[in-house]
């Protein structure tokens, strides 16, 4: 078996046990209630090792994109916004407020945020990636090729159904 969820659970338990301020631990623990579909718990692991480590910008974007998963925006948005207060700039803010964006059908304004964090980060290929897939989904087929990113071609030719294209 792959994921050995049980083994992993008893580890960071003990983790935790022996220092239940390791901010890490909630968030690995997090990981594990989430592959077992628990995901009351998981928010909880995340809230308690944002709580633990606020200045960490992984733990934050794993708690904002939960927040946006589980329908709180406005949760999200607080801890995209202390993100970018921590560090300006940063690809990972960027990449969490365009997430939060995104899943709530706000494709128009995704799409300058990951824009901007294309300045600031040219060679990051997930932000050009999401960037991609942002303008596809306006219809905006041609600028979503000057990305250059490797797949789009052939999602157009599916969406356009040119098949010969696809092969």
């Amino acid at each position: 078996r792959r994921h050995r969820d049980d083994e992993a659970m008893a580890h960071l338990n003990r983790a935790i046990e022996i220092n239940p301020n390791y901010a890490q631990a909630y968030l690995w623990r997090a990981d594990v209630y989430d592959e077992l579909h628990d995901f009351t718990a998981m928010l909880e692991d995340r809230e308690r090792a944002y709580e633990l480590d606020p200045m960490s910008l992984r733990i934050s974007r794993a708690l904002a994109y939960d927040y946006r998963s589980f329908w709180r925006p406005e949760d999200a948005d607080r801890i995209i916004d202390r993100m970018f207060d921590l560090r300006p700039g940063h690809a990972d803010a960027y990449l969490a407020r365009a997430g939060n964006l995104a899943a709530h059908g706000h494709y128009a304004e995704t799409i300058p945020v990951l824009e901007e964090d294309l300045q600031l980060h040219p060679a990051h290929q997930q932000v050009k990636g999401f960037l991609a897939s942002m303008l596809m989904s306006m219809g905006d087929n041609d600028a979503a090729r000057a990305l250059g990113v490797n797949w789009v071609e052939t999602q157009v030719a599916i969406f356009d159904q040119d098949w010969d294209k696809v092969r």
